[in-house]
């Protein structure tokens, strides 16, 4: 299991629940797949 496959898991979860309450998908989506590259 690499590092960066858990982070890509965890990661999303945690923007997800932060960003709940704003609502702003389109945002997170953007930020994940940026992400994606660490």
């Amino acid at each position: 299991m690499s590092a960066g496959r858990v982070k890509t898991i965890l990661l999303p979860l945690k923007i997800v629940r932060s960003v709940d309450e704003t609502k702003d998908y389109p945002h997170i989506i953007s930020n994940i797949e940026c992400s994606d590259d660490f």
